[in-house]
């Protein structure tokens, strides 16, 4: 595990013969790379796999207390600054980080791979309430005015046990649940990020 200048940190999380290096960033924004750990231990592809933490992401953080005044716009340099220092890299995004590559059009340069993982090429959220009515699916709207009366990790930890039915089927719910609610997740990134990409105000 190392850090680059940005802080981004990346962890290698399995290593096989080939040239490639297969960079895998998390969903959220804000949860911490680990929860990938299932799924890098299952895959066979050349080369190597890292475990990508973008800074103030999950628990890469960059000092001992979070810092209210971090601008996640600097996960575009950040990003940038990787891909451009890494040989032969392919970029994994699961979710939001499979729409958040697709920002910037330039790094297609930069890469060897692109791999989109049950990701979007848009903000999703809002069409996700509409269906989450269609099929049934509880509602978050007391969990999130709790979150947004008093934001904390408590507060978000429980609104993401919601959120969790709008992101497995009743048979892996509970598998799911377990893997997402291990890693440590910085709600702050998904403020932010929320509040440019959509409506919902944060």
């Amino acid at each position: 595990m190392h850090k680059d200048k940005f802080g981004t940190r990346l962890t290698k999380a399995k290593s096989n013969s080939g040239k490639y290096n297969w960079l895998f960033l998390a969903g959220g924004p804000g949860a911490d790379s680990q929860y990938l750990n299932e799924l890098l231990e299952c895959l066979k592809v050349p080369g190597q796999l890292w475990r990508v933490d973008l800074p103030e992401n999950g628990s890469n953080q960059l000092s001992d207390t979070y810092q209210n005044d971090y601008d996640f716009e600097k996960w575009e340099p950040a990003l940038r600054y990787l891909l451009k220092s890494i040989d032969n890299p392919i970029l994994v995004g699961h979710s939001f980080s499979g729409l958040y590559p697709l920002l910037f059009p330039e790094i297609e340069n930069d890469l060897r791979g692109l791999v989109l993982l049950n990701s979007a090429t848009r903000p999703w959220i809002e069409n996700a309430m509409k269906m989450a009515k269609i099929k049934n699916l509880p509602s978050f709207e007391k969990e999130m005015a709790e979150f947004l009366s008093n934001k904390s990790d408590e507060t978000f930890a429980k609104a993401r046990k919601i959120f969790y039915h709008y992101y497995f089927n009743p048979g892996q719910l509970e598998k799911g649940t377990k893997i997402l609610s291990r890693a440590p997740f910085n709600y702050h990134a998904s403020c932010w990020w929320l509040t440019k990409a959509t409506s919902i105000d944060f």
